[in-house]
């Protein structure tokens, strides 16, 4: 429900010019993506905290890049929607 809000808030404020600009926006995500690899590959090392599967702390630090990730798509959805 607060995603839905905060969604709602951040297509007032595209309205509003206050969003970063497209280019941005992608370097943003470019480094969300980043840290969702980073995070999947220490997460798949033999030696991690889980080993070979995946620990419940490595699953729920993967979910957190994953979202970030999608917000920050979201955002880029919403600049392309509004011009």
């Amino acid at each position: 429900m607060l995603e839905a809000h905060e969604s709602m808030l951040e297509a007032v404020d595209l309205k509003l010019g206050k969003l970063d600009n497209t280019s941005n926006t992608l370097i943003d995500i470019s480094a969300k993506i980043g840290r969702l690899m980073e995070t999947t590959k220490a997460a798949i090392d033999v030696d991690s905290e889980g080993g070979t599967k995946f620990s419940k702390n490595e699953k729920e630090k993967i979910n957190v890049a994953i979202e970030e990730v999608e917000k920050k798509i979201l955002t880029l959805k919403q600049i392309i929607d509004s011009n």
